[in-house]
């Protein structure tokens, strides 16, 4: 009897143990996938999203990344006139990605960064010039002229309510910052500088043509 016993009782102690295993796995598996899930969608922790009002929003379609973007992260669309726009977080860093679907711009979703500890202390202020007109002058010329961008865009902290550019030409253009973005179509013009006052009060400046 004993010898008949044995290899039932076995049997069902591994049926048992494999139950529980597969309990487990699938316990791991919604815990792990929906907790990726959720921090691939929510803005992140701490105090970059204190820094950004649009971040702290919950998302929407409209702030899926264009399939174009060569970066990723948590990305909210903000509400500028021009071309789709995108504040991205990318580890560290704070980005401005534009759609680059105009056949004057490159796809790829053209994009600029800057990690977060610079931001803050450049001002608050991250200005993204993309894209260039024909020069004037032919490409030979020595040195080669400067090219001006056909975009302006930036993202900026809060309480910065717009960011004046003044470009070489003597034009001046006020840009308002709008869902902590901020976009200017340059119209052939280069930009000289760039001026804005962070929450502090204090008043900054950046030149242009980087």
């Amino acid at each position: 009897m004993n010898q008949f016993r044995s290899p039932h009782v076995a049997w069902r102690g591994v049926w048992i143990l494999g139950v529980l295993a597969a309990t487990a796995v699938s316990l791991v598996f919604l815990t792990v996938g929906g907790s990726s899930a959720h921090s691939a969608s929510t803005a992140p922790s701490g105090s970059m999203a204190k820094q950004f009002a649009a971040l702290q929003r919950a998302p929407t379609a409209a702030d899926a990344l264009p399939t174009n973007a060569t970066i990723a992260g948590p990305a909210r669309r903000v509400d500028v006139s021009g071309e789709p726009q995108w504040l991205l977080v990318k580890g560290n860093e704070v980005c401005v990605l534009l759609q680059g679907s105009p056949s004057s711009l490159t796809s790829g979703g053209p994009n600029s960064c800057i990690e977060t500890e610079k931001l803050k202390a450049d001002g608050g202020v991250l200005v993204f010039e993309f894209g260039s007109y024909p020069p004037t002058l032919p490409l030979t010329a020595t040195p080669p002229p400067p090219r001006a961008p056909q975009i302006i865009a930036g993202v900026a902290e809060d309480g910065i309510t717009s960011v004046t550019i003044t470009f070489v030409n003597g034009a001046v253009v006020n840009a308002p910052v709008v869902d902590n973005g901020f976009q200017v179509a340059t119209a052939e013009r280069m930009p000289a500088e760039y001026r804005w006052t962070s929450a502090d009060g204090a008043a900054h400046s950046e030149k242009g043509g980087s």
